[in-house]
């Protein structure tokens, strides 16, 4: 009986130098309760420089910095990136939460689905895969049958956008690269900025 197999779109944290951005990466795999526990809180703080004596700071008016909040047992808030006043923060946690939901639309439920999730040193950058039950395998050709899959692709500091893929992948090298064939597609452009609505008024 020919197996499915499941390829990461991201290397795995065993593979020696594995990075994202240019941050080292985890790597967890288990049910979607198992890896949510992985998955940092993140915040908007106001973006300036600690008050030193005789140097006064001023806050910056643009610009907004996000803290990684302290996760399982650790103590410690960490920025990860600075991003514009405009920028919308979309947590991590809010895309795990709204894929289960996106399933249940074509009747499958969060428990028969496998996780595994990429993740940099401090969180700011997240890829999670979902897999499908075996029903929703497909062959190819060559007995090689591959699941299909959610992809969710998500950062907090700016640096990759939030997208959701769902289909059948396989890796071919580790390299970034991907072809493929799109049967449908959407894609929401974000709303007009109050600045643009200034220059442009209606």
């Amino acid at each position: 009986m020919a197996m499915s197999t499941q390829q990461s779109l991201f290397p795995t944290a065993t593979e020696r130098g594995a990075k994202w951005f240019n941050s080292p990466v985890k790597h967890h795999k288990g049910s979607l309760g198992e890896v949510r526990v992985f998955l940092p809180d993140f915040e908007r703080r106001e973006f300036m420089l600690a008050a030193q004596p005789g140097q006064p700071s001023r806050v910056n008016a643009r610009m907004d910095a996000i803290v990684r909040k302290p996760l399982g047992t650790e103590r410690d808030f960490i920025p990860v990136g600075v991003v514009s006043k405009d920028y919308a923060l979309v947590n991590h946690v809010e895309v795990v939460e709204a894929a289960p939901k996106a399933l249940e639309g074509f009747q499958i439920a969060a428990a028969d689905v496998k996780a595994e999730l990429t993740i940099t040193e401090y969180g700011e950058c997240m890829a999670l895969s979902l897999y499908l039950p075996e029903k929703d395998t497909f062959d190819p050709g060559d007995g090689n049958r591959i699941p299909m899959r959610l992809e969710c692709f998500n950062s907090v500091d700016g640096s990759t956008g939030l997208r959701a893929l769902m289909g059948w992948f396989r890796l071919v090298c580790s390299n970034g690269l991907v072809v493929g064939v799109t049967w449908c597609g959407q894609r929401r452009h974000p709303p007009t900025t109050r600045r643009q609505a200034a220059k442009n008024p209606s």
